[in-house]
């Protein structure tokens, strides 16, 4: 009978990345053991093999074995004449290979979530910000305020691991505030509903704008859409505070034509209450590798994302090369999708010729050209992951065999 083994877990499945999660497993199939939180056990476990799972190589669909899909890969890039890459989540050495080959072929190379990213490059850009780290706001801050509705959803843990943390080593945690500003649902709020350090205020994030300047300002407005004891017990604790903290996550404001003047909001605030005390910004990423992937390419290219390589050069343009443009007008030829974490269906442009590398619960849009399963970093092989604040990287574990190749092995066949 096959042995139960405990193993220590770094989770890739958010950009926390918690390196103190232990799971058990047995036949190839893994369980958490030593965390309640329900929604992070979910994220993880649901990349276990099932019945759905795809783990054999395709060609339209048809099983195929690895080595011919390598071949049939290679002669579409052969034929094509404009190759774009796009990153839906990987790992640190697979990044490195897939720009290895982007150079090699003058390929274009980009996130999913790149848009995000320089939503909020465009203010470091014009005028900067203070910005932190989950370190800093683990021992030091007795405010925080987090605007939006999705970090808690997106990272599970937060909370438990850097907000209210058993242990801090310089700021007494039960005296510390959070206000959640936003719409959360029941299912979240119920987990924080007998914790009083938790105050959720419910309010419309197109707003945001107004109610920092109106704490700016020292004045109530109507406009809100809150109660003028809550604005004021807000703003009596922001002006207490020795050090607050301002956090959202790029994807609440996916839709919104608001963004760019929410966060210039913001960070003006935060340079005025830094004239009497300590405050600063903490944008959290997503959870598709989204700092991997941004600290990787700038490293190697000198810029994030958006890019391609062309004499020996990679150039960048914000909309040249945005792949997920050039998907939706059809004006590359053939594109390699990247998913190691993506859950969503991959959108796949019928008319473009495609090559995915996925988990084996990738679901897509339409039946891909070819079709390759590859291993989940953390879960099936080794490498290495960074934090969203940028500061800390992360070796991740094998703990099962399923026997899928990695995306790095991948690149470096289809680059030779």
């Amino acid at each position: 009978m096959p042995i139960e083994k405990e193993n220590d877990f770094i989770c890739p499945f958010c950009s926390l990345h918690c390196d103190d999660i232990k799971v058990t497993n047995k036949n190839n199939n893994f369980r958490v053991t030593n965390i309640s939180n329900q929604k992070c056990i979910q994220k993880i476990e649901q990349y276990n093999l099932n019945k759905k799972s795809i783990i054999w190589p395709k060609i339209k669909n048809k099983k195929s074995d690895f080595s011919e899909v390598i071949k049939k890969a290679k002669n579409i890039i052969k034929l094509a004449n404009e190759i774009s890459v796009l990153n839906l989540g990987t790992d640190m050495g697979s990044i490195r290979s897939m720009l290895s080959f982007s150079a090699t072929h003058n390929a274009c190379f980009d996130h999913i979530n790149s848009q995000l990213f320089f939503n909020t490059m465009n203010l470091v850009q014009r005028s900067g910000y203070m910005s932190t780290t989950l370190g800093e706001v683990k021992n030091r801050s007795d405010v925080i305020m987090i605007f939006g509705n999705q970090i808690i959803d997106q990272h599970p843990r937060i909370i438990e691991k850097f907000l209210l943390p058993k242990n801090s080593f310089a700021q007494n945690v039960k005296k510390r505030k959070i206000y959640l500003i936003g719409n959360y649902s029941k299912s979240i709020l119920n987990n924080f509903k007998h914790d009083k350090r938790i105050i959720h205020i419910n309010f419309n994030i197109e707003l945001i704008s107004l109610l920092i300047n109106s704490l700016n300002d020292k004045t109530y407005s109507s406009s809100l859409k809150i109660k003028k004891n809550i604005f004021e017990e807000l703003l009596s604790n922001i002006e207490k505070s020795k050090y607050s903290v301002f956090m959202w996550t790029g994807s609440d404001f996916k839709k919104s034509d608001n963004y760019q003047t929410i966060l210039q909001s913001i960070s003006n605030y935060v340079l005025h209450l830094n004239k009497q005390s300590r405050a600063a910004c903490l944008p959290i990423a997503g959870s598709l590798g989204d700092t991997t992937s941004n600290q990787v390419a700038t490293w190697l290219t000198g810029y994030p994302a958006r890019i391609k390589c062309s004499n020996n050069f990679f150039n960048h343009d914000r909309f040249s090369y945005n792949v997920s443009r050039l998907i939706s007008e059809s004006e590359t030829d053939l594109v390699i999708y990247v998913n190691n974490f993506y859950r969503e269906k991959i959108e796949i442009n019928p008319k473009i010729k495609n090559i995915i590398l996925g988990h084996p619960q990738s679901t897509f849009s339409t039946t891909p050209d070819i079709f390759i399963p590859v291993g989940i970093p953390g879960l099936d092989y080794q490498d290495i992951m960074f934090r969203t604040d940028n500061v800390v990287s992360l070796a991740l574990k094998h703990i099962r065999d399923i026997n899928l190749p990695t995306v790095k092995s991948i690149f470096d066949q289809l680059t030779e």
